[in-house]
């Protein structure tokens, strides 16, 4: 359950430091907990961290296309990456597929009721590989607003009629540093498409859906970004600032002591 609800996406020695990106953020919604309503993105090129409140932290490589999710509470990590997500799906499978048959044998009431207990409690879905999420229409809508103090633009995303997402986007230029929050956009968009996506499809694991835009298709940042379920706002986060700092390299190194705690299936 840890995980999942954060993935609600390099070590350097520590006496360098670089100049980096401070991205302040404000979320609310029903899918985060209170703790996590609130933060700092710290950014250095390829390399992100965000504190999830006082007991958690997520630490990103885009480049390597890995993600480390520190518990403090536990004094443990958990290393997410193309070669975990393979081997959670291959690991699984075999089990997922013998649960399949005992509930087969199940009468069709309670065979329901089990496999949304599954779903629910476990995020396993028992029924088959989850789908890649479906190809979005993107538009540009003539309502604006604005974050920050940074004016923006909506753009909306629907499944068919269905809306999903919301943006509100501004062009790189008018955000300090943008290029670089375009970089970070691009790298979680194709972590959660590749190594998110990989687990969701073996059905072992299912990772809640994040509002994460492409940001070459909507043509700038999103300022704002909003999470819809059956008509429902969910989840929205803004910037609230965002401005040079000195990221000291120690930022994304492990913290000493700490374990780590393997995903099912993973083998290191």
């Amino acid at each position: 359950m840890f995980i999942r609800s954060l993935v609600l996406l390099a070590l350097l020695p520590l006496s360098t430091a670089h100049a980096g990106v401070s991205v302040q953020y404000d979320s609310t919604g029903s899918v985060i907990p209170n703790s996590a309503k609130g933060g700092t993105i710290l950014i250095d090129k390829h390399r992100s961290r965000m504190d999830v409140g006082t007991n958690a932290t997520v630490i990103f490589d885009g480049n390597a296309q890995s993600m480390e999710i520190i518990s403090h509470d536990d004094k443990t990590y958990t290393v997410l990456d193309k070669a975990s997500a393979e081997a959670i799906a291959a690991e699984l499978e075999p089990a997922l597929q013998q649960m399949r048959t005992q509930l087969q044998a199940l009468p069709p009431e309670q065979r329901e009721m089990m496999e949304k207990m599954m779903a629910e409690r476990m995020g396993i879905n028992l029924q088959g590989a989850a789908e890649q999420e479906p190809d979005l229409d993107l538009k540009k809508t003539d309502k604006s607003g604005e974050s920050g103090g940074i004016a923006c633009n909506w753009w909306q995303a629907t499944d068919d009629t269905v809306l999903r997402y919301e943006y509100c986007v501004t062009p790189a230029k008018s955000v300090p540093y943008g290029d670089d929050l375009l970089k970070y956009f691009h790298d979680l968009k194709q972590f959660k498409r590749e190594i998110v996506g990989t687990i969701n499809r073996s059905g072992a694991l299912q990772i809640p859906s994040l509002p994460i835009a492409d940001v070459r298709e909507i043509e700038g940042l999103p300022l704002i970004s909003r999470q819809y379920q059956d008509g429902k706002l969910i989840l929205e986060t803004r910037f609230v600032s965002v401005t040079e700092t000195d990221v000291p390299a120690a930022t994304f190194t492990l913290p000493e002591g700490y374990s780590e705690q393997k995903l099912p299936g993973v083998a290191r």
